[in-house]
């Protein structure tokens, strides 16, 4: 493949005037001094004309273009001939995905199902929860006495491990004020049961020092509690009351010690209100949820004008000396689940792209390269999420985690190619017909394609086929991870290799 090369170099230092050439190829030197010629010829790049090194240059392309895979060079010549065509058609593509992202996106109300609707378990659920339970509740906890948690001895990884509860030093059950305060709070919730989606039957819908109160006064109160023991006896009297009548409350009262003989250190209310755990939208816990903040809020100031008025003596009821009151409720776990997942899926977005960007731009040093790869990774994006539209999925927690894979994913191919773009320049300058931009730029992207194509198409497919086999899982959970991963994977090498390559074709340096 080199011996018209050898015949170039020993014809070019014939012409230049070699001396020993020039006596060797016409005969009148002996054979002796012929030996002394060198093996090797070193010739300067510049001895060679433009037509030689342009030539050479075509032919080494040729054969290696022959021997790593033949359709890279039509891949090549397909994008720089199409370019513009690409470019168009990718923006009207992106453009009505963003439309169609935009109306028809819905997010989810109701937690994933942990297996598919096909599965017999699922429908063993679906039987419990939505045709034998006629009952569906949540129970809220009103608490008075604790004014926060201490989580920080408390295990992440351990449910059990709730931390240990700080203990409201306002709270002092054994004066009048605070009795009577804890009674026009319990009032507050009582009042706005409608609101609070009390659930008929589930359960007792006041508090013990209500029900003390209406055992105490009888049925018929008429608003007189003058029977009451208010003050230093109430405790022990409560105790007595909670050993008899008041067994149901028992185990809302928490003592220091013996019941009745210690101080009453905290004292809680059980409300059962109309969520189911599973089957209730996150619209409904929401709109729920803050009906009680709303409450408590007025529980709070309730108390602390119950206070005020029965407080006797010269201590003046000021705001730290009023007690908490907090309420609490496993389901409202899900709203900061959802709201957590949600953050991190707005957020991972520029996060994302940022590191992409700067990784990039470190492997190629092209601003214009890197913005063409950001570009390629928000219309996979957009594309994706126009998929799962079609598909018909709504955004809920799952979608939001699938979110943050997208932008990771989707940079692997496009750094690929561009760092193999980069290192293509001085190929690509030997090849180029002219010293015009856009001609190197056609010849770097063909080579680049013609180096990284193939190891880019193993690399996807290796990866749809893996997580392919997510899509035969029964835990649905891992069946749209794995759905997101394959699709994903798909339209980022489809769009690497024509969209990406189109616009550095085109923009690239």
């Amino acid at each position: 493949a080199y011996a018209p090369l050898d015949a170039e170099v020993e014809l070019q230092s014939v012409e230049c005037g070699n001396p020993r050439a020039t006596d060797a190829a016409g005969g009148s030197r002996g054979e002796d001094d012929a030996k002394d010629l060198p093996s090797t010829v070193d010739v300067d790049d510049d001895a060679f004309d433009e037509d030689t090194r342009e030539g050479e240059a075509r032919r080494a392309r040729t054969n290696d273009g022959e021997r790593v895979f033949s359709a890279t060079d039509a891949l090549g010549a397909f994008v720089i001939a199409r370019r513009v065509p690409i470019l168009v058609a990718s923006f009207f593509v992106v453009l009505a995905a963003g439309v169609a992202v935009a109306e028809g996106l819905s997010v989810a109300e109701k937690p994933p199902p942990l297996l598919r609707p096909d599965t017999n378990l699922q429908r063993v659920q679906h039987l419990l929860f939505d045709v034998f339970y006629t009952e569906n509740w949540s129970t809220v906890r009103v608490a008075f006495g604790v004014s926060s948690v201490d989580r920080s001895a408390a295990d992440p990884n351990d449910p059990t491990s709730f931390g240990l509860p700080v203990w409201d030093a306002a709270f002092d059950f054994s004066k009048e004020s605070v009795q009577r305060g804890v009674l026009a709070a319990c009032e507050v919730f009582t009042g706005a049961r409608d609101t609070l989606r009390f659930t008929p039957s589930a359960g007792k819908e006041e508090c013990a020092m209500q029900a003390f109160v209406r055992d105490v006064v009888g049925d018929e109160r008429n608003g007189a509690t003058n029977d009451v023991p208010w003050g230093a006896d109430l405790p022990s009297a409560l105790a007595a009351w909670s050993l008899g009548n008041g067994r149901a409350w028992r185990e809302n009262l928490g003592w220091a010690g013996a019941e009745g003989a210690s101080a009453l250190t905290f004292l809680t209310a059980d409300y059962f209100v109309d969520l189911h755990p599973v089957a209730s939208t996150s619209g409904e816990i929401r709109s729920v949820f803050l009906a009680w903040e709303a409450a408590t809020r007025d529980a709070n100031e309730a108390m602390a004008r119950a206070m005020r008025e029965y407080e006797k003596g010269e201590d003046a009821v000021r705001k730290k000396n009023v007690p908490v009151v907090v309420q609490a409720c496993d389901v409202w776990n899900r709203l900061g689940v959802e709201e957590s997942i949600r953050h991190t899926a707005f957020v991972s977005p520029p996060v994302s792209s940022s590191a992409a960007a700067a990784i990039m731009f470190a492997a190629t040093r092209s601003f214009r390269v890197t913005v063409a790869a950001l570009a390629t990774i928000a219309a996979a994006v957009v594309l994706m999420l126009a998929a799962l539209v079609a598909a018909g999925w709504e955004f809920g927690v799952v979608e939001e985690l699938c979110v943050t894979l997208l932008i990771g994913s989707s940079i692997d191919y496009c750094i690929h190619l561009a760092v193999a773009y980069a290192e293509a320049e001085t190929e690509a300058a030997a090849i180029a017909s002219s010293s015009a931009l856009l001609d190197r730029r056609h010849e770097k992207m063909k080579l680049a394609l013609g180096h990284v194509a193939p190891t880019i198409t193993g690399a996807a497919v290796t990866t749809a086929v893996s997580c392919a086999m997510l899509l035969f899982c029964q835990v649905e959970v891992l069946v749209k991870i794995g759905a997101t991963i394959v699709a994903n994977t798909v339209v980022g090498y489809g769009l690497t290799l024509l969209l990406f390559s189109a616009l550095v074709a085109t923009y690239g340096e």
